[in-house]
């Protein structure tokens, strides 16, 4: 799958909550129908305390702080790594024991172990599992082809990325930096990296020294400076941000938390997923109207959200729910969410 409006980055990072929360469209109508999109957090019963999400284009992962992951959701490439085929309405056991960290992608997801090997199940035909092998699917969790420990694992769109004790970068799948590999093959992105987020059009790391800096599809603005090709390798840091602390990737978005807490997105803005109170877009960084400090950021497709001090706010499309509220259609401006 390439390049459609579903490719996105995924890693929705939120340590150590006590319970896992998911809302907005399930798109898949094998997995539910319009009459049960969810316009407002509904809880899943994942029986322990939840270190970090993954979400894929139509279902989710949770690792738990005992080192299991559950999944649920569509479950047509794998999704759930369960050995089934069959969408998991409830969480379904994907890894027992020993993982540490998790990454999804568009249709795949991959758990990082405490030994440093790499498992990744769900859609493999652009070679995201790193197996060496393409199949259209793995049901269950298989083990990436590494030649070395894994020490941090990311993901998004049709490939992954982990890095290594001496911090160089390994990759496998498919994007504008790697154009085809279903083994792990080192890439060389200057500067060495912190975080990588990816989506189906482009890609961004924060570097060793927390600038910033992009690669693929530029044309809407979303690499933080004018271009109208699609640029295969991180030409420049972003200009404007200083030291940035966390990032994300939607559809031909960014968003960044830089040092004092607050968020800057640029890239397509049609939506409001730049929330700066209006949909113009902008190749320049846009100040996000949040009343503090962001913790954690993370983009889907036309939206985004943030965690505070004050809990959840997202701004953007909000056409099935994605910001949590019944209206507005669309924001520009973050609305908090409100928790049950």
């Amino acid at each position: 799958m390439r390049d459609t409006p579903a490719r996105r980055a995924a890693s929705l990072k939120l340590p150590w909550l006590t319970s896992g929360s998911c809302f907005a469209e399930a798109a898949s109508k094998a997995f539910t129908s319009r009459s049960f999109r969810g316009r407002a957090p509904r809880f899943a019963q994942l029986q322990g305390e939840v270190r970090a999400l993954g979400l894929t284009d139509n279902g989710s992962c949770a690792l738990l702080t005992t080192g299991a992951v559950r999944c649920w959701g569509d479950n047509t490439l794998g999704q759930v790594g369960n050995g089934a085929t069959m969408p998991a309405f409830t969480p379904s056991i994907t890894v027992a024991s020993n993982a540490v960290s998790l990454a999804s992608g568009g249709n795949h997801s991959c758990a990082l172990l405490g030994d440093g090997g790499v498992v990744c199940w769900g859609m493999g035909s652009s070679g995201q599992l790193g197996t060496g092998a393409t199949p259209s699917a793995a049901r269950a969790p298989a083990p990436a082809a590494l030649s070395g420990p894994a020490v941090a694992l990311f993901a998004g769109g049709d490939v992954t990325w982990s890095t290594r004790v001496d911090g160089g970068v390994v990759a496998w799948g498919q994007d504008s930096l790697l154009p085809f590999s279903s083994t792990p093959v080192s890439v060389l992105i200057d500067g060495g990296v912190r975080q990588i987020a990816s989506s189906g059009n482009h890609s961004c790391a924060i570097r060793v020294d927390r600038t910033l800096a992009c690669w693929g599809r530029g044309a809407e603005g979303q690499l933080g400076y004018p271009v109208s090709v699609t640029n295969a390798q991180p030409v420049r840091p972003v200009a404007g941000l200083g030291p940035v602390n966390d990032v994300c990737v939607g559809i031909n978005f960014t968003c960044a938390i830089i040092a004092d807490g607050g968020v800057r997105c640029f890239g397509l803005g049609t939506s409001g997923q730049l929330g700066g109170a209006n949909l113009s877009s902008s190749s320049a960084p846009v100040t996000t109207d949040l009343r503090e400090a962001a913790r954690q950021v993370a983009c889907h497709q036309q939206s985004t959200c943030a965690t505070t001090e004050l809990g959840v706010a997202c701004w953007g499309d909000n056409s099935a729910g994605q910001l949590g509220a019944a209206s507005p259609v669309l924001s520009a401006t973050p609305v908090y969410v409100t928790m049950p």
